[in-house]
């Protein structure tokens, strides 16, 4: 192989166009070497090798911006900074032969690198403020390390080694962090994920929040938490781990395509805290043998509520257009709206000014339900079977559809005012 070293000064950078030929293998890691402060233009045909002891931050002059070209291919096991800048060639960010991994920087402010290519393995680094964009995609990161203020808006990017955060990062694309190990920089105030419009983070079996304590997901209108298919993941890690998914706007969803759980004495409460609202999607399995916090959300995924388990219904209004089982406990002190079916073997407390309500059906089959002083009930119909329907504990409301108590009982205590049908 032949190693071309290209030692372009000032005058030919100005003619703004310089090429690395088809068969032809350049070096460009002089340390003189910087492109014009007008744009510049470099077609790739052939191999651009930085080894892993270069280092070119040609790119890296003032406002300029470079746009890279070509049908070739660069090899980086080296450092390439970026400012400003275009990339339509792809990029091989390791060096087998070398056992040598890239590092790719991005700096300057705003989407300072428009990607159309693909960059694969290595390192890449997205500095304060600093963004990557584009329709091209980043694969099989060793790691990502994303600073205060950065954003990845490129077509998906992938990380199968270790994801660091420094500060909150904005997603406004995909983001599969399946088989990524999520890290906050302990030296950095906070370590956020803030996914908005478009944006996309995948989790799943291999997932690591090990060392993301006080890390978060931060959902926003139009981001979204994806479960993938054939991907488990128990979204008590978070709380385990002293993170959490949290809404900051409302419009963000949890896609469920695989199985989604909250361990046994763990909990998942970010989305309880407020009455902002996220969709629960998905075509998968969603159940909890722990503690869910809800608060002005909707699922749209059958939910189970396991013997162990407690689904705590905040204030605003819940509504479940799919069917929910429970073994476990449900405690309402906002609204419960049930649009399907509502299958309860365990305990259902409606607190004060707590309602259980909606176009569904609530089958009591051998549970206790528990109408607290100042609570209402107006679904459309519910079925007493074998269950214990419970108003001594103060007055409370039923209105609206068809009560059958005919296959259960009612319980009052002798110091109960009413029970207003």
């Amino acid at each position: 192989m032949v190693l071309l070293k290209l030692l372009l000064d000032q005058s030919k950078l100005k003619s703004q166009e310089d090429k690395i030929a088809s068969g032809e293998t350049a070096s460009l890691a002089d340390a003189n070497f910087r492109f014009a402060e007008n744009s510049s233009y470099l077609t790739v045909n052939g191999t651009w090798l930085n080894s892993g002891s270069d280092v070119f931050s040609g790119f890296n002059v003032g406002t300029a911006s470079s746009e890279i070209n070509g049908t070739g291919i660069i090899k980086n096991g080296g450092e390439i900074t970026f400012n400003n800048d275009s990339i339509n060639v792809d990029i091989q960010n390791t060096i087998p032969l070398e056992e040598s991994d890239g590092t790719i920087i991005v700096t300057g402010s705003g989407r300072s690198l428009e990607v159309n290519s693909t960059i694969t393995g290595g390192t890449v680094v997205v500095e304060d403020s600093s963004g990557m964009g584009g329709t091209g995609s980043l694969v099989d990161l060793a790691a990502l390390k994303l600073f205060d203020g950065s954003s990845i808006s490129v077509s998906s990017a992938e990380v199968v080694g270790t994801i660091t955060l420094n500060g909150s990062s904005e997603i406004l694309s995909s983001l599969d962090l399946t088989d990524a190990a999520l890290e906050k920089d302990p030296q950095a105030s906070s370590g956020d994920l803030n996914i908005k419009d478009g944006g996309v983070v995948l989790i799943g079996n291999d997932t690591s929040l090990d060392d993301f304590s006080n890390g978060r997901f931060l959902l926003n209108n139009g981001g979204e938490v994806r479960i993938g298919s054939g991907e488990t993941f128990d979204l008590g890690d978070f709380s385990e781990n002293n993170a959490s998914i949290r809404e900051q706007q409302s419009g963000g969803t949890i896609n469920i395509l695989g199985s989604a759980t909250i361990g046994a004495y763990r909990d998942f409460s970010g989305l309880g805290n407020n009455t902002l609202s996220t969709t629960i999607n998905g075509s998968g399995n969603f159940s909890s043998a722990g503690s869910l916090s809800l608060s002005g959300d909707t699922v749209n995924i059958q939910f189970a509520n396991l013997n162990t388990g407690t689904l705590q219904i905040n204030s605003g209004t819940t509504t479940f257009n799919a069917d929910v089982t429970s073994s476990g406990t449900i405690d309402i002190e906002g609204t419960f709206a049930t649009n399907e079916t509502l299958t309860n073997t365990g305990d259902i407390d409606i607190y004060q000014d707590g309602d259980l309500t909606g176009n569904g059906r609530v089958t009591n089959n051998g549970g206790h339900v528990t109408l607290h002083s100042g609570a209402s009930m107006s679904v459309a119909s519910f079925d007493n079977f074998g269950g214990m329907l419970d108003f001594s504990h103060g007055d409370a409301t039923i209105s609206g559809g068809t009560l059958d108590i005919t296959g259960g009982e009612l319980y009052a205590d002798d110091n109960c005012d009413c029970m207003t049908f």
